[in-house]
């Protein structure tokens, strides 16, 4: 499957990896905040609330990297990313110049 794939392509990073939590009700939030649906992601692009939740859940928490679905629009990623002040790769990372910043506060309390 797709998460099989991501934890493929993120194994020996030194990353954690904030979807792949064992606590089903925290998955529940994250999933219901950012859903992985095609209605939700045809959205992104005409809707400016879904690029400000994720930065200001990315600056709360705060986190130091996203990667991007491939089906999230590239100008939306470009734009999210920016926003962030990140730098954005052409496969869809979106990364923190400094990543050494440790999570601080709840997923719940960002969200």
């Amino acid at each position: 499957t797709e998460h099989y794939a991501h934890i493929q392509r993120m194994r020996g990073s030194d990353c954690s990896i904030l979807n792949s939590m064992n606590d089903p009700q925290k998955v529940r939030l994250l999933g219901n905040s950012f859903p992985p649906s095609e209605r939700y992601l045809g959205d992104l692009t005409n809707n400016p609330a879904h690029a400000e939740r994720l930065v200001r859940f990315a600056n709360c928490l705060p986190l130091n990297w996203i990667v991007f679905h491939a089906a999230v629009p590239r100008g939306w990623a470009i734009e999210v990313c920016g926003r962030l002040g990140w730098n954005l790769t052409a496969d869809g990372t979106c990364a923190a110049q400094v990543k050494n910043k440790p999570i601080a506060n709840s997923m719940e309390r960002c969200l």
